[in-house]
């Protein structure tokens, strides 16, 4: 859906999240983002895609430190939206933080981002930084999941299984979701909380209920 430069309009990447949904997809990872907020296209048609049954893993953004720099897909209502550390866990400084513009919580999680070395088209290898780095690994880990337990399969079970074993790195909500991911303890779980999170407003957005 983007072009050799990483770009496209908003029209393809709604075409190819339709389009992967028809073709079976049980998980669509998007490495992409662009402006908006819940309501935008792009948004909208990930809620659809979970709807029906698909897990849609999307990168919050590099727009890091400041607050509130989330922006379409990552601000889905019901995407899961990865934010980006290092190996350990610690956030990255360009990781976007919540809230979104109407105030939702996110990101949901955060894997590793910084300095991921991987082949690149062409032959070779590359090391980038960026959520877009994050995010393929969580729809991997979801890929285990889900080959654990093909009943799992639904945007709930997945995302409240993912935050439910992730490691809390004392971040506050919007910097780090529900913390950092256990890719084990995630394939491994045998049940989950729901909501893993309530939302008591600004002011309590550090606190998190399991």
């Amino acid at each position: 859906v983007l072009d050799s430069a990483g770009s496209g309009p908003d029209s393809k990447i709604v075409q190819g999240i339709q389009q992967a949904v028809i073709d079976g997809a049980d998980i669509i990872s998007l490495s992409l983002g662009g402006s908006g907020d819940e309501d935008d296209a792009t948004s909208l048609a990930v809620d659809e895609a979970t709807r029906q049954g698909v897990i849609v893993i999307v990168a919050a953004g590099n727009d890091g430190p400041n607050t509130e720099t989330l922006y379409a897909p990552a601000s889905s209502r019901t995407a899961i939206t990865v934010g980006a550390s290092d190996d350990s866990g610690n956030i990255a400084s360009f990781s976007s933080r919540g809230y979104t513009a109407q105030e939702n919580l996110k990101p949901d999680i955060l894997a590793p981002g910084v300095s991921i070395t991987s082949t690149v088209k062409g032959g070779g290898y590359a090391t980038w930084d960026g959520t877009s780095m994050a995010t393929p690994l969580v729809a991997g880990v979801a890929a285990l999941m889900l080959q654990e337990n093909i009943s799992w399969k639904n945007q709930t079970t997945i995302k409240s299984m993912l935050k439910n074993t992730a490691i809390d790195k004392g971040y506050n909500i919007i910097t780090q979701g529900a913390g950092f991911i256990d890719a084990y303890q995630a394939a491994n779980a045998k049940a989950y909380a729901y909501p893993t999170f309530l939302d008591l407003g600004h002011d309590l957005a550090s606190v998190n209920f399991w």
